[in-house]
């Protein structure tokens, strides 16, 4: 039985290789070469799944932060109108005193010329 050799120049050293070491090694090589494309491709699905978990948490953040800050606004505009009626009231309140005075001096000297003329 005759066997094939190849030879291999390998950093200046030359090897003498049987081919069914070559045939070992060619296989060995594609099952390596398999697994580590297998692992690379879990390491990128991986990623993948990472980055739009991260979009979708980066989604649901920019969602949220809408939200409040609606609210928030609401909140702010709910606020000013509570302070808004606050101050008319207030505001009614002295226009209503004023009105008052301005009536009893209209009113008590007319009062006091009706009485004179009477008397």
């Amino acid at each position: 039985m005759t066997t094939t050799t190849s030879i291999f120049v390998i950093s200046n050293t030359i090897y003498h290789v049987d081919n069914r070491y070559l045939r070992t090694f060619a296989v060995v090589a594609a099952e390596f070469k398999a697994t580590w494309e297998k692992k690379l491709r879990g390491r990128d699905d991986k990623i993948i799944q990472t980055t739009r978990k991260e979009f979708h948490l980066a989604g649901v953040y920019t969602t949220v932060c809408s939200i409040l800050t609606r609210s928030r606004r609401e909140t702010l505009h709910q606020d000013f109108l509570e302070q808004y009626a606050i101050l008319e009231d207030k505001k009614r309140k002295i226009t209503a005193a004023i009105a008052e005075a301005q009536e009893e001096l209209i009113v008590c000297p007319l009062a006091l010329r009706t009485h004179h003329y009477i008397l």
